[in-house]
């Protein structure tokens, strides 16, 4: 549980990234989603 424990620590670090960066969130997803196979969007 040790590698989960930094997660939790830093919580909202991460939190805070994603609000400050939604536009590359965003992004990031839309690259992730063409690559899957049609049907599983």
């Amino acid at each position: 549980m040790e590698k989960i424990k930094v997660f939790g620590d830093n919580v909202n670090l991460y939190e805070d990234w994603f609000t400050q960066n939604k536009l590359i969130f965003a992004a990031e997803l839309e690259a992730i989603r063409q690559l899957l196979p049609v049907g599983t969007r």
